[in-house]
């Protein structure tokens, strides 16, 4: 019909047929597709999809300080419960790997409460390095009643102290109780005392451990060419605890366990003492008679590396052991965790795959047409309305 004027529809098939191909019965477009990306954004896509396939397939990283994360998390443990943690650690797929040098001490603090009348304890607080740069954590380690528990054994390897020469009940560090976590052997003479609690917390900010009112140093050790690894310290701190499980008013106190530590990491490590004081290990001028208990340091470093020996033949026990629970549960965690990936990872490459394929596709298409083929001879060996069709072929 000539009287008839074409449609802005009719005019753009006629000046492109490979548009005939996009118009519905109605003529109506129903996709436009442009074929002119730069060569630059192909550039970033595919360095994109690579990247993007490099974080699928690799794991997330562990943190530098997953060593500390539940002791940090709960407050503070006791001496096993530390141990007991460690060796969650040591043991899980994850973290199986880490080194048990990641963290180290490179010096000790021993802190006294200061005045008369107020708690004389003492302390002891760590310095650990850790990896990267300037990466420190302050373990306080320290001896407290533990509430609400007693303990009976029938040694009698301890002799009793002198009233002058111990604090007062008032004034002792007897008031300072916590709740209990862990049991520990008992290795106390015949008389019923409270049991001892030695606990471990962790900080970033070693003055937030000076809790217990205002202290001052009363000894400084630091350990320049033989450090003691962090699981290592929690081994040696479970030592003595088991030496003596009881806490006792004269002899098996605050002051007995900090200067027992101080002094096993001072002969096993080669400790260089900075700082000293005559304060140290005094209640209001008099010398608490700890030293009667007659601790042999030797002996007690010699019963340590036998147990740091045994907790790393515990921890290789239970990573090779096949029907360990726990390992078997992170084990299956571990394997859904690397198949999910996988399988995310096909699918971005399945998604790849038919895109450049239907860009091919359209691209032959339109070399086909730019030969003066006819749309109708280029429709029949390419039949296409929507760009989803090709995706699906």
């Amino acid at each position: 019909m000539t009287g008839e004027q074409s449609t802005p529809e009719d005019q753009t098939m006629q000046q492109d047929p490979t548009q005939r191909l996009l118009f519905h019965d109605y003529g109506r477009p129903v996709l436009t597709v442009s074929y002119n990306v730069p060569f630059l954004v192909r550039i970033k896509s595919l360095f994109r999809s690579f990247f993007q396939l490099l974080h699928i397939m690799t794991p997330p990283p562990i943190a530098a300080d997953i060593e500390f994360f539940e002791l940090r998390k709960s407050g503070g443990r006791d001496v096993h419960g530390f141990n007991d943690l460690l060796h969650k650690l040591y043991t899980t797929p994850e973290t199986s790997s880490l080194p048990y040098d990641r963290w180290y001490v490179t010096e000790i603090k021993g802190y006294k409460n200061r005045g008369k009348k107020t708690v004389q304890h003492e302390f002891i607080i760590a310095t650990v390095q850790g990896p990267g740069k300037n990466n420190f954590r302050y373990l306080r380690i320290h001896r407290r009643i533990q509430k609400g528990s007693v303990v009976s054994s029938p040694t009698t390897d301890e002799q009793p102290a002198a009233a002058a020469a111990a604090p007062e009940s008032s004034a002792a560090d007897s008031s300072d109780v916590e709740s209990p976590t862990t049991g520990a052997p008992q290795r106390e003479p015949n008389r019923i005392k409270k049991r001892a609690l030695d606990d471990i917390t962790v900080s970033k900010d070693p003055r937030s451990l000076l809790e217990f009112g205002k202290s001052e140093v009363v000894e400084h050790v630091t350990f320049p060419t033989n450090h003691i690894s962090l699981p290592q310290l929690a081994v040696l701190t479970r030592c003595i605890n088991e030496a003596a499980a009881g806490y006792h008013l004269a002899t098996s106190n605050c002051y007995w366990f900090a200067y027992t530590l101080s002094e096993a990491l001072k002969q096993k490590y080669d400790g260089k003492v900075i700082e000293s004081s005559s304060k140290k290990g005094t209640w209001n001028g008099l010398a608490v008679n700890f030293v009667s208990r007659k601790i042999d340091v030797p002996n007690l470093n010699e019963r340590f590396m036998i147990e740091w020996d045994e907790f790393l033949n515990r921890i290789d026990r239970t990573v090779h052991n096949p029907d360990n629970k726990h390992v078997k549960a992170a084990e299956q965690k571990a394997e859904e965790e690397r198949r999910g990936r996988e399988e995310e990872r096909r699918g971005r490459e399945e998604e790849e795959r038919k895109r450049l394929a239907a860009e091919e596709e359209i691209r032959a298409l339109r070399a086909l047409l730019a030969q003066n083929q006819k749309p109708s001879d280029a429709a029949n060996l390419y039949p296409i309305t929507k760009l989803e069709d090709l995706k699906t072929r």
